[in-house]
């Protein structure tokens, strides 16, 4: 299988980073593009008849932080900087996900391994994206403990 292209989200957790580092060594061994993804969720509350929606400069501004510290992060890697790049989106993580997938060859990302009632709360990005993503899909699970 080749690899051209890999898409990589970052959420900047422990587990998000380890992903990083695994799509890192897959594009140093092919020559594949990577791109760091980050896809900030819109923040709405809703209490009886009122809604809060992050206001719009709020996103742009954590937004803006965000491409910083994934341009930060692009300097860190073996792949050149001349084949790394990041993007930014806002939205619903795993809808935007799997539209991006359609313009890549791999997405290499990590599970949080929630099970049970976490699962049904929180969901699952990683779960989603493999079943509707457009191209492969590496899950990087956290290691065990111990």
């Amino acid at each position: 299988m080749k690899f051209s292209k890999i898409l990589v989200p970052v959420d900047f957790s422990e587990l998000s980073l380890a992903a990083l580092k695994a799509a890192d060594e897959l594009a140093q061994g092919t020559g594949a593009e990577l791109t760091l993804a980050h896809v900030h969720p819109y923040t709405t509350v809703s209490v009886l008849d009122y809604t809060y929606a992050e206001p719009p400069e709020v996103v742009a501004q954590v937004c803006a932080a965000i491409e910083e510290k994934l341009q930060a992060l692009v300097h860190t890697l073996g792949t050149s900087p001349e084949r790394s790049h990041v993007l930014v989106q806002t939205g619903d993580p795993a809808a935007e996900l799997m539209s991006l997938s359609a313009g890549y060859d791999l997405v290499v990302m990590s599970t949080h391994g929630r099970t049970g009632l976490r699962h049904f709360l929180l969901g699952s990005v990683a779960e989603r994206l493999v079943r509707g993503a457009k191209c492969s899909v590496l899950v990087v699970r956290e290691p065990p403990e111990g």
